[in-house]
């Protein structure tokens, strides 16, 4: 199953090389044609909503986004070997206390530099000095001239 993304170029059909934007402004039956009939064409309800505001005047079939759910499904089964409340158990994960909602806006001002900090210090200065002692020294490639013309 390919996951297709507003960006993403159709490489066989009617619209091959075309991306699905410029595919659905034109044709938005081709989509919902899709959906319902190729089991390997699908779309997250998020494309959806994104189609759906490019052309407001255009409804997709009550077919085509049930088709798009069990196909959803389908995928969701596999990738998880079948548990039922794996993606149930990894939405709580992220939306405890503990966590943060995947939900919420996230501002880069809200991040408390001192928890930054205490991860900081958390990382072992000896480590980074082993590392720079086995990495970063470069001096083995000062007379290679192979690496002038970089």
């Amino acid at each position: 199953m390919k996951f297709y993304y507003l960006d993403t170029k159709f490489t066989s059909g009617k619209y091959k090389g075309q991306t699905l934007e410029e595919v659905y402004e034109k044709d938005p039956e081709y989509i919902d044609s899709a959906l319902k009939e190729d089991d390997n064409f699908l779309v997250t309800e998020e494309v959806i909503d994104e189609l759906q505001a490019i052309n407001p005047n255009y409804s997709f079939s009550d077919e085509a986004i049930s088709r798009r759910d069990g196909k959803e499904k389908e995928f969701d089964k596999a990738a998880d070997g079948g548990d039922d409340d794996f993606d149930d158990d990894m939405d709580d994960n992220f939306n405890d206390e503990d966590g943060f909602d995947l939900e919420e806006d996230f501002d880069i001002e809200d991040i408390d530099e001192d928890e930054l900090e205490d991860l900081d210090d958390l990382y072992d200065d000896e480590e980074e000095d082993e590392f720079e002692e086995d990495y970063n020294d470069f001096d083995d490639f000062a007379d290679d001239s192979s690496w002038d013309r970089f």
